[in-house]
């Protein structure tokens, strides 16, 4: 172990906003044809799923159920996503556990994530309630076509502006009896691909968390 001093939160499944806040890059201009399936070709991770991916390493290499152990994650320009796990004292400091570490970070390691630049906006009204209607008429559908059920907020929360009820696919990723679902990486990243969250102008002009 190592010990270094760490000034931030804990991060966990509840922490999924903070760590993936940001401009959120959509791969695919608009959803396809349901049922259509989208080739992973590009290994690229976009920035909302960055934080499943680790969750998602973790799970695959058995450190998701150590409760001790805490992920500190950083990405830099280009994309790469670096990870350390360990147990934080209550002064910010992290011992490094170097064996998950190495083992997750493997896992985290072999496909990079879309570079952050941290520039977004809220949605204005208007864009709220263009995104209640991609959310009913394209995502929803779409993901359920994958069988992926959600559900779409009432209107009410799409206009409230401290909420972002458009992610509709976290709402299976995180409906686990553990946490994140037990789904192979890639259904989930297909998913995303096919069905995103919000229509490309939208995201193209900087709307995001």
């Amino acid at each position: 172990m190592r010990r270094r001093p760490r000034l931030f939160a804990a991060l966990g499944a509840a922490a999924v906003v903070a760590l993936c806040a940001g401009v959120v890059g959509v791969s695919a201009a608009v959803a396809r044809p349901h049922g259509e399936r989208v080739a992973i070709v590009d290994q690229t991770v976009p920035t909302d799923l960055q934080w499943v991916w680790v969750e998602a390493c973790k799970l695959s290499t058995g450190y998701s159920g150590d409760p001790s152990l805490m992920t500190f994650a950083s990405t830099d320009g280009q994309g790469v996503l670096t990870i350390e796990l360990g147990s934080v004292d209550d002064e910010g400091t992290m011992d490094v556990d170097e064996q998950a570490t190495a083992i997750v970070g493997a896992c985290v390691a072999s496909r990079n994530v879309e570079p952050d630049d941290g520039i977004y906006r809220p949605a204005t009204k208007a864009e709220r309630l263009t995104l209640h209607d991609w959310a009913l008429r394209q995502q929803q559908p779409c993901l359920a076509a994958r069988g992926i059920e959600t559900e779409v907020a009432p209107i009410a929360d799409f206009l409230a502006e401290d909420r972002i009820p458009w992610y509709l696919l976290e709402q299976y990723i995180w409906s686990g009896p553990n946490g994140i679902v037990d789904v192979d990486f890639d259904v989930l990243l297909e998913a995303r691909l096919a069905c995103p969250p919000m229509p490309a102008y939208l995201a193209e002009q900087g709307v995001g968390w």
